[in-house]
């Protein structure tokens, strides 16, 4: 399959060719597969295989399917600025997308062969595993066993492995491990080529999704860590099958969310994904907690894999859908109490005893934990939930009282079985199902500003599908995108890619894809590609160019509603641009192109070649389409409806 690969820097070097396991669409069937690194090097825009580079041997062939370098979803997205020391505050979160190589025996290699450059790394976690409660199946992914670099094999090099492992028992180096891997030993000319014993790429089996910010796990923080006093923390609250949690954080019993990186208090919210597999059918709550007298916690887009009706209202979205909230009126931003239904939905907010005891003997301590974003763009929807004023975002949180913010009870969902599943599946940047502003209930004034990607089921087939008998499947609930630079990732592709599950009495039955922009205001468009679905034994395209790699709209229909600068949503690669064969690049500029599955897709920002950017709509539907059904053919079910 053919990709182009936009090569480390900023300078736009693109080339073409096959390279497997970038931020390809996952077309397989395949659970999410992925590894977590913290990283840190001073040599980020030159990594290669022969210098320094992270690589993953899928298959344990001696053959290396991945390197980082090569990943452009990655590389382009770095700190901007080389960190010439291992620090708390260096440490970078890289995700390693591996779905399409989900359940083969694998090996990583580590590469330093460059007498100027170093590569520390301070865990590997397969699926983001927090090694507490779920399994970490990368061999010493923590680094912290005996002998050090257990797991591993030194394949080159001058560094030993006692030399290899640094220890940080302190706040010298690390934020919340002891022991890390690291090739500055001597200075820079020190160099390593190790790789991991082989292991199972086993795919996750259910997990947790939202978005973050604060620290949201700084209680699992070395003392001191971003200056916090280790006062925040969120985790899956277990219970049994049969019996509810017990209310409270015990180790070793709840899952807990470690080692998330520090981002400001809204306008860093960062894509998170909770291991649960291997608790499915126990009973579990989510919870949040601020007793921090130094930070707040943000969050929202809470999800049980896909589906968003599990945990109760994990969007916050409830009771106010039609409505502002009180903030946007006063500028405030309200207690529980005041959100349209009297309290949070689906959520309940206790108050605890912050950490120094300060409001302990406060019977009156209540404390906000409703709101909306202080810079103006909501993550998911109209609104989330954080433990600190509008004021607050700068910083200073000088009214705080302990909160506990917790949702109702649910059952941890396994993801369903793909011999038994139609779904569809479709890769996005930005957010999607945004709502940045809305009409004013009092005064009728303003006006709704959304984004959403749907799928449509005209019902009852008479060739309408906005009856009130027909089905909308709305993503919901996708955040920002791992990789990203802080609040920066808002540009990046988001993973997984979002899934629609196909409830039986809805397949067979005619399709609609709907994709809408009417965003305005900083970071407002959005990019969407490669409509695949999947019917239990394969994966099809939903219809002739789902994928937009006719180079045209063929089976497409596009309403552009400012045509000033809005020259249409098609785009494509610098050099089909050049070429005449669209009119704008992917994704708004070209140090942050990232192409999936091949060279065509579709966005609503046309910064470069238009003066465009932010601020444009439209909106872009498909032709009719058939759903497929399970184990049916898509491809000769596929028919146009005249």
């Amino acid at each position: 399959m053919k990709r182009t690969l936009l090569i480390a820097g900023c300078c736009g070097l693109i080339l073409s060719g096959c390279y497997p396991g970038l931020a390809d669409t996952n077309n397989t069937g395949n659970n999410p597969t992925f590894l977590v690194f913290d990283i840190v090097s001073n040599m980020y825009h030159e990594f290669s295989p022969e210098t320094v580079d992270i690589g993953v041997d899928a298959g344990n062939d001696g053959t290396f399917d991945y390197w980082m370098s090569a990943d452009t979803s990655i590389v382009t997205r770095q700190s901007s600025e080389p960190r010439n020391n291992v620090g708390p505050d260096n440490w970078k979160r890289i995700i390693v997308r591996l779905d399409e190589f989900a359940g083969q025996i694998a090996k990583i290699r580590i590469v330093d062969n460059s007498e100027t450059g170093y590569i520390a790394v301070n865990v590997v976690r397969l699926n983001n595993a927090d090694g507490i409660m779920t399994v970490n199946g990368a061999p010493n992914g923590f680094f912290e066993e005996d002998p050090p670099l257990t797991g591993w094999n030194i394949i080159s090099g001058n560094l030993t492995a006692d030399q290899l492992i640094g220890a940080d028992t302190e706040l010298a180096a690390t934020a919340y491990s002891t022991r890390y891997l690291t090739t500055q030993v001597n200075g820079l000319s020190d160099t390593a080529v190790i790789e991991s014993d082989p292991f199972e790429l086993t795919p996750i089996s259910s997990f947790i999704y939202g978005v973050f910010a604060g620290p949201a796990s700084s209680r699992w923080d070395k003392p001191g860590a971003y200056g916090s006093d280790n006062g925040i923390f969120a985790y899956v609250d277990l219970g049994t099958e049969t019996e509810n949690p017990d209310g409270v954080y015990t180790e070793g019993m709840d899952i807990p969310l470690i080692g998330f990186t520090w981002s400001n208090f809204d306008a860093g919210m960062e894509t998170v994904i909770i291991n649960t597999s291997g608790y499915e059918g126990r009973r579990a709550q989510f919870v949040a907690v601020d007793v921090s007298s130094t930070h707040g916690i943000s969050l929202d887009a809470i999800r049980m894999n896909w589906d968003n009706s599990v945990i109760t209202n994990g969007g916050f979205e409830a009771g106010v859908e039609n409505g502002v909230l009180p903030d946007e009126l006063t500028g405030l931003t309200p207690p529980p109490e005041a959100h349209p239904n009297g309290s949070i939905p689906g959520w309940t907010v206790n108050n605890v005893p912050l950490l120094d005891g300060s409001n302990a003997d406060d019977p009156d301590a209540t404390f906000t934990f409703f709101g909306r974003p202080a810079d103006g763009y909501a993550r998911a929807g109209r609104v989330w939930v954080g433990s600190g004023s509008l004021a607050d975002a700068g910083g200073e949180f000088p009214d705080l009282k302990g909160v506990e913010l917790r949702s109702d009870v649910f059952t941890i969902q396994p993801i369903p079985d793909p011999s038994q599943s139609v779904f569809m599946s479709f890769s996005a940047a930005q957010q999607t199902t945004r709502i940045d502003d809305a009409v004013n209930p009092v005064d009728g004034s303003g006006e709704d500003k959304k984004a959403s990607i749907e799928l449509r089921v005209d019902m009852n087939e008479n060739g309408s599908f906005e009856d009130d008998e027909d089905f909308t499947y709305r993503q919901r609930n996708q955040g920002i995108a791992w990789n990203g630079a802080q609040k920066d990732g808002v540009d990046e592709w988001q993973f997984p890619e979002y899934r629609f599950y196909i409830e039986t009495g809805h397949q067979g039955k005619t399709g609609q894809i709907y994709v809408e922009d009417h965003l305005t205001g900083a970071w407002a468009w959005m990019a969407a590609d490669d409509f695949y679905f999947w019917d239990g034994q394969t994966a099809s395209l939903a219809f002739p160019n789902a994928d937009f790699e006719m180079g045209d709209l063929t089976n497409w229909n596009e309403e552009i509603e400012t045509p000033d600068n809005f020259s249409g949503w098609l785009v494509s690669t610098p050099e089909n641009v050049e070429a005449g064969l669209a009119t704008d690049w992917f994704m708004n500029r070209v140090e942050r192109c990232v192409w999936l599955d091949g060279e065509f897709g579709v966005d609503s920002a046309d910064r470069n070649t238009s003066g465009g950017g932010d601020n444009m709509m439209g909106v872009l539907w498909s032709e009719p389409f058939t759903i497929p059904t399970l184990n049916g053919s898509i491809i000769n079910d596929w028919t146009l409806m005249e």
